[in-house]
């Protein structure tokens, strides 16, 4: 109980004071301002209640219905009073109705999410409130250091890269991101370490066998997994690892003549979308975008196929069957 006090006291020490404008200060509407938080009081005491109550009962009714009208009541007023209790006018303005109405359904699945938690905690688990409060800090603490890291970025950068990126953190199932982060860290080494060769004069022909070996093993063997949990269509990964084996058997012929068939815009394309695609049927966000991502990495997968065919059919007519 002493620590709101503290905060008011060190808010109005700290805190810069406006400067005075030259207008008198109104008080906001009394009578809308308890209306409204009696209202969402009431509407709060039903929904909490309903449960004991029950959600027929005439006593929820009556609160519900009571609650929402002394809400409309302090509305009413808001449109009608100089100093209003809400600034009605303000949800003119497109971007401010926008933001609150995405905050409004951002701050109800996330406060569902932590509610849950906690009875999951405490009715399944069998955790004590302490030990479920202890439980769920973790997440607290981690939301607080990445607010201080994300304000950073934002105050360089703009809001939308952290609000989309936060809002597809949360949809993601959270088992799931460690494993769409290994994917992706390995996928990233996969452009790396061929960078740092040729940067550093390292590239051997050992070295490019088996970056591209481990480049196929990583695609290959995720997209197999995700078929197994039903994260992926079959006939899309055939198609895929199919068309890995069908190249690497071509560029191994081609290399026998002595030319090295190089990567296509189709395949470095295909490559791209193939990691993308599969990095997000791993978090499973949405199964129609991994299935629309994986059926255009499909496509390109065939026109690269194609592509490597015309080079090697290319490559035969100058190196005719027993010319050496």
């Amino acid at each position: 109980m002493k620590l709101p006090p503290a905060i008011v006291i060190a808010g109005r020490r700290s805190l810069p004071r406006g400067a005075a404008d030259g207008g008198s200060r109104r008080v906001p509407d009394l009578a809308g301002t308890l209306a409204i938080a009696a209202g969402i009081g009431v509407v709060v005491l039903a929904v909490t209640k309903a449960t004991d109550w029950g959600w027929a009962s005439e006593a929820t009714t009556t609160s519900l219905l009571g609650g929402l009208a002394l809400i409309a009541v302090g509305l009413v007023r808001s449109r009608r009073h100089p100093a209003p209790a809400l600034e009605i006018d303000l949800w003119r303005s497109r971007s401010f109705a926008i933001s609150n109405l995405a905050s409004l359904f951002f701050g109800a699945a996330v406060y569902a999410w932590l509610l849950v938690g906690v009875l999951f905690l405490t009715a399944v688990w069998r955790y004590s409130e302490l030990k479920a409060g202890l439980a769920m800090s973790p997440g607290a603490v981690s939301a607080a250091i990445a607010a201080a890291i994300t304000g950073r970025v934002v105050d360089r950068r703009g809001q939308r890269g952290a609000v989309v990126g936060g809002a597809l953190l949360l949809a993601a199932p959270p088992q799931r991101l460690p494993a769409a982060a290994v994917f992706s860290l390995a996928s990233i080494t996969d452009y790396l370490d061929g960078y740092l060769a040729r940067r550093w004069r390292v590239v051997s022909q050992f070295g490019s066998f088996c970056d591209l070996m481990a480049d196929k093993l990583l695609v290959a063997a995720t997209l197999i997994a995700l078929v197994s949990i039903g994260l992926a269509p079959a006939w899309m990964v055939i198609i895929i690892v199919g068309r890995e084996l069908v190249v690497s058997g071509l560029r191994s012929w081609a290399a026998t003549q002595g030319v090295v068939i190089p990567a296509g815009t189709w395949g470095k394309g295909k490559t791209l979308l193939t990691l993308l695609a599969i990095a997000i049927a791993i978090v499973d966000w949405s199964r129609g975008l991994s299935f629309a991502l994986l059926l255009a990495a499909t496509i390109l997968t065939l026109l690269s196929a194609l592509e490597y065919l015309y080079q090697a059919w290319r490559i035969s007519g100058r190196h005719p069957a027993g010319e050496h």
